[in-house]
Order: structure tokens, then C-alpha cells, then sequence
């Protein structure tokens, strides 16, 4: 206990041990004391002597034996009351602006970033160069974002007359993060964006966004991140994405709101009809079959299996010459042998004219989705740098996707529709960029990357 009190006491005054263990024992151990008499003794002079030093000692042990003097002399007079005004007039509504806006920045921002860089923000602005690590991959699309309340950024959708674009991150989730480095950094994403939409991002954490999560009952835990398309009027959800979207079908799936504005008469409809498509698409639940229905099924195939040998066997060779005649209408009773003769022979050419008709013109859509397969250009892999993806939204709502080089002629473009879409191969249609009043695609030489489509979504529609 000694030997600490010793470091302790060099510690703070920095003198030598014998010094310290001399005071220290002149103190009767106490270390407090033993540290305030060594700067009494210092503040005279920067150096004393031994007999100097005794001399003071002696005075603090004889002090501490006779107790406390007069101590009157040592209490200093009050502090003069005196009076101010701290703050004046205005000062409550300013302490209210000032509390709003720090609410408004603490939900706009992140709370919390994940990929700071701290070093980049250590050089300072003298110092600071485009930086290519963690922290510019995933930073927050601060260009299109709506800096305000959401309160705000619906009176300004509807200012404008956009949508509503709201996404609440997480930044425990990686998800979060994969939106900004890659959703919201495509340029096709950003247009739509900032040509459609009001966007607005916050993160859980913060006040607005467990408000919003709150008011639109999304669930912290297995819904984030979530991206939600809002009418600005009514604040009803349109549309809803969980987690991370890939570019492409985002921008595909932002084409009807492209074409809508939140003023169109059949805006409100948007919602309702992708429910419906998406009710369309799923499969036809099957209805579980009991023994009886088993049984019962296999008896009726048993006798479909009799009846159908003895019908044919029954029915003449003449059936198929009875499709032209009863598409034409009534065949007429023959009068004589020889007439029925006639007739007969000439269903048989008539059915053989149209067979071959049928023949004539089925090689002709084949032979031009063959010139089309085999004028596209060969499908780049995954790791070449110069291959881009492009989809193209038909009329019904489908998708085709397919990989082409930078390098490909506008041309391609149509071979492959010609190839792939139903009855494209035989009717005439055009191709335009998939934005609201794009002209059609005119000069087919034109490279993808010139053209800007390397990337982006094409939107096919017929012509007659």
C-alpha cells in the first residue's frame, strides 16, 4: 500500500520517491494531505532546501495538532445578487424552429453510417480526393432524395404532379445498403426517379421513419428494407417491394406509373390491376382427390378406352373431307351414284387446297423467326465488360430479357422480338425507350450504347 501511495504521489508532482515517501510519513500516511503540503512548500520558491523543507513540515504537524485557527478570515464574501434577462422576446418560437429542424435532420439523415470514411473526412477539404472505397459505394442517393417531413414531400408530389416513391432502410440490413450502391445509382433508375417521382428515404431508426413504419404497419424485423409507392393525395399504397430489387424489374415495374401521373383518370387503378395480374400469374391451385373421385375417374377412362376404338372403326375415311363442307356450309345430298362420285372427289381437293394453304403459309412464319434467330448476334457471357441487359415489356404485360454487346446494331433488337414474341414474326411493330412519349426507335444501325439502351428498358407496341 506504501509503494502505491509513492507512484501515486510521483505520479501527480512529479518529484522523487524519497521525497514522496518523506511527506507521505510526515502525513501519518495520508496521501491527500501529503500531496498539498508538497505544493505549499513548492509555491515560495521552485527549489528549497532540507531545512527549509523540516521547517514546513514542522508548522503542518503542529497546525494539525492544535486544530483549526481562525477561519473566518478564509471565507470569501457572497457573489452580489444580480439580474438579467436571458432571453427576450421571440426566444420560445425560435427554441421551437430550432427543435423542428434538428427533428427534420435527424430523420432525413443517416443516424448511423456503416462505410464511413473517416479518414477521407480526416485530410479535409485541402486534402480530400475522389474516393473509391466503402463509403462512396454505398452512400445514400442524396441527389434524388426529398430533404424535408413526409408531410412535405407529399405536398410536393403533388405540387408537381408525381408519385410517391418512400424507401425506410435498415442499416443492420445489407440489403439497405445494396439499394444505394446499386438500384439507385442505375441511370435508368435514376430518370425514372427524378422524372416521375418524389423520392424519399429515411432510415428505422429515426423519428419520421418508426412514425411512417408505424402509420403504415410495416414490420422492423421482417420487412426492411421496403420501398413503397404512395398517391401523394390520398396516401394510399400502390405498390410495395421487400428487400433488395434488382434495377431492371424495378424499372420495368415503374413503366405504368410513367404512363399515368397521379392526376389520370386511371391512376387510382394501378394498384387494383397488379393485383389482378399477379392473381393471373399464379398457378391453379389443384383440388386434392379423394379414393372415390380416383375410382371414378379410371372407370370413365376405361370406358372412354372401349367406346373410342369402336367410333373409329364405325366413322369412314370421309371425316376429314366433312371439315371443308361444314365450314362452308350444309353439304348438299347427292342425287345419283356418280354425282356423290363428283362430290366427294371434289371435298377431298377442297380439303387437300386448304391442307396445303395451311402448309404454304405456316413455312413462311417459321422461315422468317429462322432469318431472325439466325441474324442475331451471339449472346456475350457473364464476364465480358462490353455485354449489357435489356428487357423488353410487350403488350401483355410479359417480359423478355436477353444479354447483347454494346456493340450491337438497334437492329438486334428487332430480330429478337421477331424470334420471341408471339405473332411478332407477322405483324408489324415498333420499339421506343420506356418513357412517356418516347419516339420510336428509327435508325437501326445505330449501336445500343450510342442509342443510350445498354441497360435500359425497351417497350415493344404493335402498330396496326
Amino acid at each position: 500500500m506504501q509503494d502505491e501511495a509513492v507512484a501515486h504521489f510521483v505520479l501527480v508532482t512529479g518529484a522523487d520517491a524519497k521525497t514522496a515517501e518523506g511527506l507521505i510519513e510526515a502525513c501519518n500516511g495520508d496521501l491527500e494531505s501529503a500531496i498539498q503540503l508538497y505544493f505549499d512548500t513548492q509555491a515560495g520558491s521552485a527549489h528549497h532546501s532540507d531545512e527549509a523543507l523540516a521547517r514546513s513540515l514542522q508548522q503542518h504537524t503542529s497546525s494539525a495538532q492544535d486544530g483549526p485557527s481562525d477561519l473566518s478570515a478564509e471565507i470569501r464574501a457572497p457573489i452580489p445578487i444580480m439580474k438579467d434577462t436571458l432571453y427576450g422576446e421571440g426566444a420560445q418560437h425560435m427554441l421551437r424552429h430550432h427543435s423542428k429542424s434538428r427533428i427534420s435532420e435527424r430523420s432525413s439523415a443517416q443516424d448511423v453510417n456503416a462505410f464511413r470514411d473517416f479518414q477521407a473526412e480526416g485530410r479535409g477539404p485541402s486534402g480530400a480526393t475522389s474516393s473509391s472505397g466503402l463509403a462512396s459505394l454505398f452512400k445514400a442517393p442524396s441527389a434524388l432524395m426529398f430533404q424535408g417531413t413526409i408531410d412535405e414531400a407529399k405536398a410536393k408530389a403533388v405540387q408537381e404532379g408525381k408519385w410517391l416513391m418512400v424507401n425506410v432502410q435498415s442499416n443492420s440490413e445489407f440489403a439497405s445498403h445494396q439499394l444505394n450502391r446499386d438500384t439507385w445509382s442505375d441511370p435508368t433508375v435514376s430518370s425514372i426517379l427524378l422524372g416521375s417521382f418524389v423520392f424519399w428515404q429515411v432510415t428505422d431508426s429515426s423519428d419520421m421513419g418508426s412514425r411512417f413504419m408505424t402509420s403504415y404497419r410495416i414490420d422492423s424485423v421482417t420487412e426492411l428494407p421496403v420501398t413503397l409507392i404512395l398517391d401523394p393525395i390520398t396516401g394510399a399504397k400502390q405498390r410495395q417491394f421487400l428487400g433488395f430489387i434488382e434495377p431492371q424489374r424495378l424499372a420495368e415495374d415503374l413503366v405504368p406509373f410513367m404512363d399515368h401521373d397521379i392526376h389520370h383518370p386511371s391512376a387510382h387503378k394501378l394498384a387494383t390491376q397488379h393485383k389482378r395480374k399477379q392473381t393471373q400469374h399464379q398457378p391453379p391451385s389443384k383440388k386434392v382427390m379423394t379414393e372415390e373421385d380416383e375410382l371414378r375417374m379410371a372407370l370413365a377412362m376405361s370406358v372412354e378406352g372401349i367406346s373410342q376404338p369402336q367410333a373409329s372403326t364405325s366413322a369412314p375415311a370421309n371425316v376429314t373431307a366433312q371439315a371443308p363442307a361444314a365450314a362452308s356450309g350444309p353439304a348438299p345430298v347427292p342425287s345419283s351414284p356418280a354425282k356423290a362420285s363428283h362430290n366427294g372427289m371434289r371435298e377431298r381437293e377442297n380439303a387437300s387446297a386448304i391442307a396445303n394453304g395451311a402448309a404454304h403459309q405456316a413455312p413462311d412464319e417459321a422461315s422468317v423467326i429462322a432469318d431472325a434467330k439466325a441474324r442475331l448476334p451471339s449472346e456475350p457471357g457473364s464476364s465480358d465488360p462490353n455485354g449489357c441487359r435489356i428487357a423488353i415489356r410487350l403488350p401483355s404485360g410479359d417480359r423478355l430479357t436477353r444479354t447483347f454487346s454494346k456493340t450491337d446494331s438497334v437492329s438486334a433488337l428487332a430480330d429478337y422480338c421477331m424470334s420471341e414474341a408471339p405473332g411478332a414474326a407477322n405483324r408489324p411493330f415498333k420499339l421506343m425507350q420506356a418513357f412517356p412519349g418516347a419516339p420510336p426507335l428509327a435508325d437501326s444501325s445505330q449501336s445500343l450504347q450510342a442509342a443510350g439502351l445498354a441497360g435500359g428498358v425497351i417497350a415493344f407496341k404493335w402498330t396496326d
